[in-house]
């Protein structure tokens, strides 16, 4: 009987890395990017869009609602859409760079309407009106 000499080896074998190949050609590439510019785009001139069709915000700080008064100056003041202007009893009022506007309001005796509105550059405008009585004494 003759004797066989095994040798043995070890090899270490290393982690089985799972290759995820992703098959994207040149074309699919052109698509997917004018895809995402559409919808950007399209965001983008929708944004742009409501401005032109919505009314400015308004929002009256003084003079409250429905109130009665000794004096006869009321000082009327708010905040609106930057780029809008304001009319108070149809004068038209300076606004700020964040748009906010006062002004002084001459009243006379009885029971005064101030007609306040915010009107944007496309003549959209939103008005609030305010009551206010002037009791002399």
């Amino acid at each position: 009987m003759k004797k066989i000499k095994l040798k043995v080896t070890d090899k270490t074998i290393g982690p089985v890395k799972k290759r995820i190949s992703f098959n994207i050609g040149g074309w699919k590439i052109f698509f997917l990017v004018l895809g995402i510019f559409v919808v950007l785009s399209s965001l983008y001139f929708y944004s742009e869009i409501r401005h032109l069709i919505k009314e400015p915000s308004l929002t009256i700080n003084q003079p409250p609602t429905d109130i009665t008064t000794a004096k006869d100056i009321v000082k009327v003041s708010g905040e609106t859409d930057p780029g809008s202007f304001v009319l108070v009893n149809g004068n038209r009022i300076g606004i700020t760079s964040d748009g906010s506007f006062s002004a002084q309001v001459q009243l006379s005796a009885g029971v005064n309407m101030i007609e306040i509105e915010a009107v944007n550059r496309f003549d959209k405008g939103r008005k609030m009106i305010r009551k206010i009585i002037y009791m002399t004494k």
